[in-house]
Parts: structure tokens; sequence; C-alpha cells
């Protein structure tokens, strides 16, 4: 297990997971950054490579220079099917005002 600082406070990477998620969808880039490095390394949450593309491309478009990178990273590892569904996740997602 990984421990993850956050917020001065040191917590396990389920806990970690549950508050980027909080941040992330409150608009918080850089926390969307680390949401999507969680999903993409399967850190607290099962590896999810659509999600991670996703919170990616979100933080992407919210400033975050090393989110359209990772995307890029990812997308490597996804079919063209997988990044379609997850360029829509990030759509939605956006529209929604960050709830997936």
């Amino acid at each position: 297990m990984c421990i993850h600082r956050l917020a001065n406070l040191y917590i396990s990477d389920k806990e970690a997971a549950k508050q980027y998620t909080l941040a992330a969808e409150q608009g918080y880039a850089l926390d969307q950054y680390a949401l999507g490095f969680m999903y993409s390394s399967g850190n607290a949450a099962i590896r999810d490579y659509k999600r991670a593309y996703m919170w990616y491309d979100i933080s992407a478009s919210n400033g975050v220079a090393k989110g359209s990178q990772h995307k890029e990273i990812i997308a490597k590892k996804m079919t063209p099917a997988q990044i379609t569904k997850a360029q829509e996740m990030s759509i939605k997602c956006l529209r929604n005002e960050y709830a997936d």
C-alpha cells in the first residue's frame, strides 16, 4: 500500500482516491491529474484507462500540461473505441460540472 501526502495528512490509497475525487469534481485541476494517475496506475482502484484518460484530458483542459502528456501515453495502451468512449466521458463530465 502506498501512503499519500494530501493536505499535510498521510493517508491510504483508498482515502487518497476518495479525496482526489471530491476535489476533482469541484474543478481542481491538479487533483484531476492526480486522479488520472491513480486510475492509470491502479492505485486504490481497478486500473481503468478510460477514466484515467478522461481525468487527464479534463486536467489538461484546465491548464495542467502533464495531463495532456499522460493522456497521450495512456492512449497508446487503448483501442480506438476506448479512446472514443473516454473522450465522450470527458465531454459528459465537463457538461455535468465534473460529475462523471
